[in-house]
């Protein structure tokens, strides 16, 4: 019996998470997967979604896709990028080793992933993450926190768990 309380309470510490009204919130192995946001341009044939793919190895993919509204068909790249990631607390933290997007003045709105042009030196950022399960739906949340330039700010970031 000992035995069964100590086993059942070292599994409730192993997963212990704090649940606010349905909210589970867990962290660093539930990031691992893809992840998209919400499609954009919700009135027009295409999609925009951005997505991030987060492997156990520490290591990160990052793209901005067009894609077809009806049959999910890729059409295109906007942006690609690779790195390596680290979670300290709630710290999500990106280290770009590679970067990709449109040419600057280009006037397609997307490309084959092949056709973006190197971005030089691209930048690192760290954002507050969290990952939480509502109504079975894992969400993961980039909170960037307040702006100092309100016209170009974007403050939270919502993407869905697709794999």
């Amino acid at each position: 019996m000992k035995r069964l309380f100590t086993v059942l309470l070292c599994t409730l510490f192993l997963f212990s998470c704090s649940d606010d009204d349905g909210q589970i919130e867990l962290q660093n192995a539930d990031l691992i997967g893809t992840w998209e946001t919400a499609p954009a341009n919700s009135d027009a044939d295409t999609e925009n979604i951005l997505v991030y793919s987060f492997r156990l190895s520490g290591q990160f993919e990052t793209y901005r896709i067009v894609r077809d509204k009806d049959d999910a068909t890729v059409l295109g790249y906007t942006y690609y990028a690779k790195g390596d990631y680290t979670i300290v607390d709630n710290d999500l933290s990106f280290a770009y080793t590679e970067a990709y997007d449109l040419e600057n003045g280009s006037e397609a709105t997307y490309v084959a992933k092949e056709d973006l042009i190197t971005v030089e030196n691209p930048a690192s950022f760290t954002v507050d993450y969290s990952v939480i399960i509502e109504n079975e739906i894992t969400s993961l949340v980039y909170d960037f926190g307040p702006c100092e330039d309100a016209s170009n700010c974007v403050d939270e970031l919502t993407f869905i768990k697709v794999d």
